[in-house]
């Protein structure tokens, strides 16, 4: 796995500019540090690319200042207000891998190949 097979595979971070090649080239490294290929087999190339979406996907939510949210369960117009249902749609256990539906993937995979 290296940049251009990441972002082949996922478009939504082919900007250069938001998302610089030094950002998924350090995520590309911790998490080939973090994913023993015996374990992931030929699972590998897609947990990786899953692992750094996720940190990517946050480093992007936090950057614009976003990282609550979930389904919207409620919502007002006047004096504007909304409430969000965040347990929707989330992994048991998943802390932070529930953030993004990449990490959601990647904690369904990795409890697949007999990490969690």
């Amino acid at each position: 796995m290296d940049d251009d097979t990441f972002r082949a595979a996922y478009p939504q971070f082919s900007d250069m500019i938001a998302v610089p090649p030094e950002t998924v080239a350090y995520w590309l490294a911790a998490g080939t540090a973090r994913l023993a290929p015996s374990r992931w087999g030929n699972l590998l190339d897609e947990g990786l690319a899953l692992f750094v979406a996720h940190k990517v996907a946050l480093g992007l939510l936090a950057g614009k200042g976003g990282l609550g949210g979930g389904v919207v369960s409620s919502k007002s117009v006047g004096g504007v207000s909304v409430a969000y249902n965040t347990e929707m749609g989330t992994e048991e256990n998943g802390g932070a891998y529930n953030l993004t539906t990449y990490g959601r993937e990647f904690l369904r995979l990795a409890r697949m190949v007999g990490i969690g």
